[in-house]
């Protein structure tokens, strides 16, 4: 199955929405989005500040 996971992330200065896809076999949990969405993001767009991924949210979890 596909998912699309909505985090919020966040740096010192600025929040934003990210939506990366992954294929799991169930629902993904909280935690496991957490860590997927910290594996694949280490900056926020294009302002070169680095997440800080204490304080990502995890938005959704929707079915693709």
């Amino acid at each position: 199955m596909k998912f699309i996971i909505h985090a919020l992330v966040k740096t010192e200065n600025y929040e934003g929405v990210v939506k990366p896809y992954v294929n799991h076999d169930c629902v993904p949990t909280e935690e496991f989005c957490k860590n997927y969405v910290r594996s694949l993001y280490t900056e926020l767009g294009n302002t070169g500040e680095r997440i800080d991924h204490n304080k990502t949210e995890i938005l959704d979890i929707e079915q693709y």
